[in-house]
């Protein structure tokens, strides 16, 4: 019989009932896994579960974007990586919702039981391991000052409503040098996202031909101050033409190298959490691939 491993986060969302645990643990039994569950206790508990776990055939996933990201992070420097998938308890579940998830646990857990092994690209930042989206400047802290408690208690809503509150806030522009693929550029900018996604904050195909085996991420800069601006460029959004829209810049690539000529405001926020690295110099890459099984739903626009 093969073995597996759940990663719980109890917090994520609004959690789960025990009938629901022993449900999952049914259906991977009638799939042929053994099963064992470990609850996470605090934050980075899962990078410390995943760095001392024996190998086992998979590793399930089950909370948010933010414990997704804890495990992969940990895996990716593990000498033998695991296989794993993810079964999606947070608030927004990018991540998730990307790959072709649904609402219903059960459902979820079978179609990924039911799906196919990829390949995915994982890329860094100085070093530090996030699975979907960096991001800097304005709106770039709504994940991590949302309170929780407001997050469990309304969901989604909750960073829409802080999301409102930084469009009215002015836009603090950035000084910015950055090299992609040995070409060198410069401007001023009010954020940028850089991302190997096609869900971002909770909209759906953000880009055009997004793949997350191809080598590469992309990188959207913005030079918007203004809030009308920004809020008349929504239609571009609407219209998933946000590469193309006035006021942004949009690149692909495997490397970029950001220097800031002036200090952030607020920290970069990667997969949802803050990066708590004070540096003036950037280097995000495409460094690592980590396996999972994954829904078979979305895989043919996801993959080459």
């Amino acid at each position: 019989m093969k073995k597996c491993t759940i990663i719980y986060n109890p917090k994520s969302g609004k959690g789960l009932r025990e009938k629901q645990i022993e449900q999952i643990m049914d259906l991977l039994l009638e799939y042929g896994y053994d099963a064992d569950i470990i609850y996470t206790q605090y934050k980075n508990h899962a990078k410390e579960i995943v760095a001392s776990l024996p190998h086992v055939d998979l590793l399930l996933s089950v909370g948010g974007d933010g414990t997704f990201s804890e495990i992969v992070t940990a895996n990716v420097k593990r000498e033998k990586p695991i296989l794993l998938a993810l079964l999606p308890q947070g608030t927004t579940n990018d991540v998730a919702s990307m790959y072709g998830y649904g609402n219903n646990l059960l459902t979820n857990l079978r179609n990924v039981l039911n799906g196919k092994i990829k390949k995915v690209d994982i890329c860094t930042i100085n070093d530090t391991v996030f699975t979907y989206s960096a991001c800097f400047g304005k709106f770039a802290d709504i994940p991590y000052e949302t309170p929780i408690k407001l997050k469990k208690k309304v969901g989604y809503l909750a960073y829409l409503l802080y999301g409102i509150k930084s469009v009215i806030k002015s836009a603090r522009l950035y000084d910015i040098d950055f090299e992609i693929q040995g070409k060198k550029y410069s401007g001023k900018y009010t954020f940028a996202i850089v991302s190997n996604a096609d869900r971002i904050a909770g909209i759906n195909n953000v880009y055009k031909d997004i793949k997350l085996d191809d080598d590469r991420f992309e990188i959207l800069f913005c030079t918007l101050t203004n809030k009308y601006q920004v809020l008349k460029n929504i239609r571009y959004l609407l219209k998933r033409e946000l590469d193309h829209a006035p006021g942004f810049e949009f690149y692909r690539a495997n490397k970029i190298t950001i220097k800031f000529n002036n200090k952030l405001a607020k920290n970069w926020c990667i997969d949802g959490e803050e990066l708590k690295d004070y540096s003036d110099t950037f280097v995000i890459e495409n460094k690592y691939k980590v396996c999972l099984l994954l829904p078979d739903k979305n895989l043919n626009r996801l993959f080459k």
